[in-house]
């Protein structure tokens, strides 16, 4: 069907006609009809054009995130490989203070009876002591390393999850916003076909005959 108002008529009555004769000329009832169409046309080629460049825009930011969130990543597994290699160090140094610490203890504890006795140095029973105190603090001091190595690597641990966590939503929500542009790019394409249907139909201004026939009556 075609809004307008008929021009000529080519045929009649019982006129004899082929597929694709004319038959009919027509004209716009409203002269500013297509023009109208034409330009709800080209509203709809423009939204069409920028809703294929958001969605673009959003398959580059995906691609962005995505470099990033590797790179993110990598950075903070480096970090949690290199608080382990503290951990274990500071473990192995804890162990060598424990080891100096109790040889420190043995020594003291032979040292001393001997020094009452006379039988060694009261210097020493004083190095022996001091020994004993130096290994004791030595070994306090490796424990609270190994402390604060165990608590920065559960930190950089937590860091870890929670970039990988924050990476994914920002994926995620520019996932959501990529799905709804190519929801709209979708919906203004099939608004432009229709924009292109309406404009082609009212366009042609020719109606000719769509098979061989006779036609009956003219109305």
């Amino acid at each position: 069907p075609i809004d307008g108002r008929i021009v000529r008529w080519h045929v009649a009555e019982g006129s004899k006609v082929k597929a694709g004769d004319l038959l009919v000329e027509i004209t716009d009832n409203d002269p500013t009809f297509l023009d109208r169409l034409r330009f709800e046309r080209v509203l709809s080629e423009d939204r069409a054009r920028a809703s294929e460049e958001r969605q673009t825009a959003m398959e580059q930011r995906i691609e962005s995130l995505k470099a990033s969130r590797e790179m993110a990543l990598a950075a903070a597994k480096a970090r949690v490989s290199m608080a382990k290699d503290r951990v274990r160090a500071a473990e192995q140094a804890l162990d060598a203070a424990a080891a100096a610490k109790a040889t420190a203890k043995l020594q003291a504890e032979r040292i001393l009876p001997l020094a009452e006795e006379g039988i060694r140095s009261q210097r020493d029973k004083e190095l022996a002591e001091l020994d004993l105190v130096k290994t004791r603090t030595d070994h306090e001091r490796a424990a609270a390393a190994l402390a604060a190595a165990r608590a920065d690597l559960v930190s950089v641990q937590a860091d870890y999850e929670k970039v990988s966590n924050d990476t994914r939503a920002s994926i995620n929500d520019a996932t959501a916003s990529l799905n709804s542009a190519r929801s709209d790019v979708a919906k203004a394409r099939a608004e432009l076909n229709q924009a292109n249907v309406k404009v082609t139909r009212q366009e042609q201004q020719q109606v000719v005959a769509p098979r061989d026939g006779t036609v009956l009556r003219l109305i």
